[in-house]
């Protein structure tokens, strides 16, 4: 895994979860769960899949990361039961609008990171 990437998606990890903390998006069942969420999620599972994909297109690299977050946010609902979404996400009454809204935007961490890891770590 390229250091850089990984670094990138870490320093997002805590970018979103301060957000998401700040406006209580997502409320986690025990508070060490966030930086757990940061340092694997974000930083091992998203900075190594970032890394894999860096030299695709950017719409595979999207559909890449969409991917693995729909894939995490259905087993969060399912059987994890790590966090649970607060306003707006839980106002949604499907579960699979739920998945879809809170795994889709996982995609824009693929695009993103790589570009921003040669801009800000060269």
């Amino acid at each position: 895994m390229k250091a850089s990437i990984f670094l990138t998606c870490l320093a997002m990890g805590v970018a979103t979860e301060v957000v998401s903390s700040q406006f209580n998006l997502w409320v986690y069942q025990r508070p060490w769960l966030r930086i757990a969420s940061v340092a694997l999620v974000f930083g091992l599972v998203f900075g190594w899949l970032s890394a894999i994909v860096s030299g695709q297109s950017l719409l595979v690299r999207f559909a890449a990361g969409a991917a693995v977050g729909v894939v995490y946010e259905a087993a969060n609902l399912r059987f994890l039961h790590l966090f649970s979404f607060q306003e707006p996400l839980s106002l949604l009454r499907s579960r699979a609008l739920v998945i879809l809204s809170a795994g889709l935007p996982w995609g824009l961490l693929p695009v993103a990171a790589p570009p921003l890891a040669r801009w800000v770590l060269g």
